[in-house]
């Protein structure tokens, strides 16, 4: 029986079924306007065609979660339309159309070690450059976010900090006077 996810389960990187079709999660957003019911504002990615689509769900629908795993695979060689990949760890070797990685090859050497997406234990595809370096440039920020919420905030001499008051002259109120001035 499939995992059903709602949309307060969403995840960025998360797979979901819908429309017939297997799509990643990219990006979502809850809104909860003042009127009416909140809702998720979502940008999803279909696997097989690598259309990027802004889709918008009601809170609280629910989809069907894809199980999706990344593998250590070795490129070995092509074989006309296909490309022949190595799993590294139980040396089986698995054949993908050369057209769905047609623009992960061109930067892929024979004996290289490349990182393979499979969907309910099927191939979909090779994780790119640019998906592996934005994933790890994402967590760079959030390292870098976390070691500066820790730092320590200086509080600045208590001479600074006095307010210091004085009459105005031609009205009767208060006029704030900066600390350097006394």
């Amino acid at each position: 029986m499939a995992q059903v996810v709602g949309t307060n389960q969403f995840r960025n990187g998360m797979h979901i079924e819908l429309d017939g079709g297997v799509w990643r999660i990219v990006e979502f957003q809850h809104v909860k306007p003042g009127k009416g019911g909140a809702f998720v504002r979502t940008k999803v990615k279909n696997l097989d065609t690598g259309a990027v689509v802004d889709r918008t769900f009601r809170a609280g629908e629910k989809f069907p979660r894809v199980h999706t795993e990344v593998k250590n695979m070795q490129y070995l060689y092509e074989s006309g339309d296909e490309v022949v990949f190595m799993d590294q760890e139980t040396y089986e070797q698995t054949a993908l159309p050369r057209q769905s990685i047609a623009d992960a090859i061109a930067f892929m050497e024979p004996s290289s070690s490349v990182q393979m997406l499979t969907v309910d234990g099927q191939p979909a595809g090779v994780v790119t450059l640019d998906e592996a370096s934005h994933a790890s440039e994402k967590f760079r920020q959030l390292v870098a976010r976390k070691k500066a919420a820790k730092k320590v905030k200086k509080v600045p001499p208590r001479s600074s900090r006095l307010r210091r008051w004085r009459w105005c002259r031609w009205c009767p109120r208060r006029l704030e006077t900066s600390p350097s001035r006394y």
